[in-house]
């Protein structure tokens, strides 16, 4: 994940040297993709005709002492919204990006668990919310990481001049 973040902070470093207008572009359709990805693997799947409810914030961990599973699960929803984190804030290029970018994917994935309960495909927990909102934050950083080293190439070729 850390990697991930990395080289998309590079890679829109280096294109946004060319095209500020291909940053976005290339965002928004990597923002599009991922929606699609997260609505498919989330809800588009058959349904268990199973509808629990865990509104215990942190309960996976209680759990996961006894299904080690569970850890895997964790990070798979991480990893799940860490794409949207990274290219909503590229495409957004608002004030704040990143914290829009976050709020977004908190408001998905509380309305992706809400259908997930309403039409029996899982479970549906407070822990997924926290879980994915967290891999939209880790994937923000991206931004935060690509902005900050602008500023470093920035401030370091006004110091040769």
């Amino acid at each position: 994940m850390a990697l991930f973040v990395c080289v998309w902070a590079i890679a829109m470093r280096l294109i946004s040297k060319f095209n500020r207008k291909a940053i976005k572009l290339i965002n928004i359709i990597f923002a599009v993709v991922s929606f699609m990805g997260i609505t498919y693997i989330t809800l588009m799947r058959s349904p268990e005709e199973n509808r629990e409810l865990m509104l215990m914030p942190l309960h996976s961990f209680v759990e996961a002492r006894e299904q080690v599973e569970i850890y895997r699960s964790m990070l798979m929803n991480i990893a799940l919204f860490l794409p949207l984190g990274a290219t909503l804030p590229f495409a957004l290029g608002k004030s704040k990006p990143i914290k829009t970018a976050i709020l977004t994917a908190f408001i998905l994935s509380v309305i992706i668990e809400a259908l997930q309960f309403a039409f029996k495909l899982g479970r549906c927990e407070t822990d997924d919310v926290l879980c994915n909102t967290l891999g939209a934050a880790i994937g923000g950083l991206s931004y935060f990481f690509s902005e900050k080293l602008t500023k470093w190439k920035t401030k370091k070729a006004l110091k040769k001049k």
